[in-house]
């Protein structure tokens, strides 16, 4: 992996400050994560969901924590953020899978797909359509 993967580097943030910066880049991300979570609630089931770009894992905990019948295969390239990530989701070790893995990379078979901060490295539209 080269160093333009990973957050330090690319948004002048470590692993462990990245979860305060994130609230400024994105307004409203507390609210994001709550409809991310209803939508997911939705469609029932055990779902299992993909979170691309997982960073710190926060999206991922959040959801963990909010359907206990949910699945998340956490997926980044940063193996800081994978660290922080691994450490926050702990508690749902059995539901929560890490992946060092880049958006290139085949995605996993899966009920849903998210990600909070992330699809910016996929720079066409075009290219974000052919994310598989």
């Amino acid at each position: 992996m080269s160093e333009d993967h990973r957050v330090a580097s690319h948004l002048g943030v470590d692993a462990q400050a990245y979860d305060l910066a994130i609230r400024r880049w994105i307004p409203g991300y507390e609210a994001m994560v709550g409809t991310i979570i209803e939508m997911i609630a939705e469609l029932g089931g055990e779902p299992i969901v993909v979170d691309l770009g997982t960073g710190t894992g926060a999206l991922a905990c959040a959801i963990l924590d909010a359907l206990p019948q949910a699945r998340v295969i956490m997926i980044d390239i940063d193996p800081s953020m994978l660290a922080q990530a691994r450490t926050r989701v702990a508690k749902h070790a059995a539901r929560a899978e890490l992946r060092q893995a880049s958006f290139t990379d085949a995605l996993p078979t899966c009920d849903a797909v998210v990600a909070s901060y992330s699809l910016h490295h996929v720079r066409t539209r075009a290219a974000k359509a052919t994310l598989t």
